[in-house]
Formats: structure tokens, C-alpha cells, sequence
């Protein structure tokens, strides 16, 4: 990872270099937490832009990432992962993970869990989210997380569809 950070640096000074990375695998030999934060310290050193925290594999159980988001208090499922992360990098850590709603966003913000917003399955659901949420339409994504975003046609909505 590194000897990629370094050539795109070569190739694009001054490009803004991010990093997802796995905090928690789920399986077996996989990335856990005293892994993800050496590797988190060594992205760091190497002058990352920035860190966003995720978890789980495609092997792995599929409650990991495949969590309903019901409610409120099932959104920001990532949210430890980024915390014990941002504890340790000086750069800034990116929180993912059933983020749904604003209050929440904004309480992560706020209780330093990370310092940013990643939004993926809700910008499926609803490209014109932010715009909803910029002018007060709407404080919240109407995503589920029903994880059926992927087909064979390609990545789109498709809740309620069989």
C-alpha cells in the first residue's frame, strides 16, 4: 500500500491520496483491530489525506455489512471502528456504515467518532440526497439497507422488487 501511495504521488503531486480500509474482517485470519491500527499508523506516517474506516468481506457474515437500518440507533454501525482509529492518526478518519439521517451524522461529528461522512447505499437510493438535505426537503434517507443494490444490470435501487 504504501509503494502505491508513493508512485501516485510521483504521478499526480499535490492529488489528494485517500485509503478505505478494513478495521474488522469477520473471519479468520483476517484484519482485526491491532492490525488495522498498524496499518492505520503507517498510512498516516506515509501522509495520507485521509481514512475511512469499513468492515467485513465478501467471505465474511453478511451481518457485518449487510445491517437493516430500522432506525436510528442502528445507523453509524462503523462507528468504534472510526473512534478507535481517530484516536491514534493525525490525519482525518471518515465514518461509513448506515449513516441515514442528519441528527446522527451530525452527533458522530460532534462525539469525534471521525471527522467525515462517507454515504454509499443512500446515494443509490436517492442521488439528489444532499440537495434534500441542504435545502431542509428532508433529514433523512428513506435507504433501508435492504442491500439489493446489486444485479446483474448493475448497481440501482431496487427495494420492494422481487
Amino acid at each position: 500500500v504504501v509503494e502505491i501511495i508513493r508512485r501516485g504521488r510521483r504521478a499526480n503531486p499535490g492529488f489528494p491520496i485517500t485509503a478505505k480500509m478494513n478495521v474488522y474482517d469477520g473471519v479468520e485470519g483476517g484484519t482485526d483491530m491491532e492490525e488495522a491500527k498498524r496499518i492505520a499508523k503507517i498510512l498516516d506516517e506515509e501522509g495520507i489525506a485521509a481514512i475511512e474506516t469499513s468492515g467485513g468481506i465478501g467471505e465474511g457474515p453478511k451481518e457485518i455489512t449487510c445491517q437493516e437500518v430500522k432506525s436510528q440507533s442502528d445507523e453509524a454501525y462503523f462507528k468504534e471502528y472510526s473512534k478507535a482509529i481517530k484516536r491514534i492518526v493525525s490525519c482525518p478518519v471518515i465514518l461509513v456504515g448506515g449513516m441515514r439521517s442528519l441528527p446522527v451524522m451530525k452527533r458522530m461529528l460532534d462525539e469525534k467518532y471521525a471527522d467525515m461522512i462517507s454515504l454509499s447505499r443512500p446515494l443509490v437510493r436517492e442521488p439528489n440526497l444532499i440537495e434534500k438535505f441542504v435545502s431542509g426537503r428532508s433529514s433523512s434517507s428513506t435507504c433501508k439497507s435492504c442491500n439489493k443494490c446489486f444485479d446483474a444490470s448493475g448497481v440501482k435501487c431496487n427495494y420492494g422488487k422481487k
